[in-house]
């Protein structure tokens, strides 16, 4: 009877234990597998951007308007920039960073407006971005947006945000139906448009997690490039609602960008050959320079574009400068 009861408490504690090892899985409290494990050895010849306790060698910054191209901002330079409440509050808001288990999480300000325009709630956005500016270099980063989360990786970026975006726009659809892309590129404020030849169709389950995504030929903005990544490379590289690890190789004056998603290569561009109406390479390079900021962005807007108390989180930075 005794060794009887003991073998029912044993049993009842193994089942307490699963269950609590069950809901951390869920909570997203369980490292995952693979090779995208915190603390990943660094490679040869790279350095941490990130000692994973601090953000010493990062500054935030306000995510401020800015002009659509280059030849705006040049002939821009010495104007205030726009005022109004949005204008005003952006200005203001530094958005939420700190280190949380070797992490760095993001997320948008506490404080919320209304748009004036549509009388949406709109969240403040921010960047975090390196102190030093880079030239060419590969560049290491595991990353897990929450959903939705409107994202991104600047490279040879401008103290405002002007620069060559490494999409990580993981939400749906905008209000003219391009939905969130992750890997290709954005000009912002040098073009102003999508370097991507896809427009991403996500479907999300009953808990609005994204479940599947299918990439449909065609989208708004430029689609030439040296390489892309077909639906069936993207679909095998792409971890949903995990860990992914980016690697970005840069060189050049007007860089050739190529990104690598978990091993994958997803985009090759050159983006001295870019064409599009609003993307000037003279202007670009004489805006950029040959040197940059990387940074982590926080996009403002409303909650589909970023969900209100949604973060997301970034390990294991590391750079070889070449």
């Amino acid at each position: 009877m005794h060794d009887q009861r003991r073998i029912d408490r044993r049993r009842r504690s193994a089942r307490r234990i699963l269950g609590l090892i069950a809901i951390t899985a869920l909570l997203g409290g369980l490292a995952p597998a693979g090779p995208c494990m915190a603390q990943t050895p660094v490679p040869t010849d790279f350095q941490p951007l990130f000692d994973g306790q601090s953000l010493a060698g990062w500054h935030t910054a306000p995510r401020l308007g800015v002009p659509k191209t280059a030849g705006e901002a040049l002939a821009a330079a010495d104007k205030r920039p726009g005022n109004g409440p949005i204008a005003n509050a952006q200005a203001k808001a530094q958005g939420r960073w700190c280190v949380r288990d070797g992490t760095i999480v993001g997320g948008q300000d506490r404080l919320r407006v209304i748009h004036r325009e549509d009388g949406a709630d709109w969240g403040l956005g921010s960047w975090l971005m390196t102190d030093a500016s880079y030239g060419d270099f590969e560049l290491l980063v595991d990353a897990r947006p929450d959903w939705p989360c409107d994202t991104g990786i600047y490279v040879r970026s401008t103290p405002l945000g002007q620069g060559f975006q490494i999409l990580l726009d993981h939400r749906g659809d905008d209000t003219a139906g391009i939905g969130g892309g992750i890997g290709f590129l954005y000009l912002r404020g040098i073009g102003s448009v999508r370097v991507c030849p896809y427009n991403f169709r996500w479907t999300t389950n009953a808990l609005g997690l994204p479940t599947d995504v299918k990439l449909a030929p065609g989208a708004e903005g430029v689609t030439n490039m040296n390489f892309a990544a077909t639906e069936a490379d993207f679909r095998r590289a792409w971890r949903m609602n995990d860990w992914n690890t980016f690697r970005i190789r840069v060189v050049g004056a007007l860089p050739a960008i190529t990104v690598w998603i978990n091993g994958v290569k997803i985009c090759e561009c050159d983006t001295a050959t870019l064409q599009h109406p609003g993307y000037n390479p003279v202007d670009v390079e004489k805006l950029l320079g040959r040197r940059g900021h990387i940074a982590f962005e926080v996009h403002d807007g409303p909650p589909w574009r970023w969900g209100v108390d949604k973060v997301s989180r970034w390990r294991n930075i590391l750079i070889k400068e070449l």
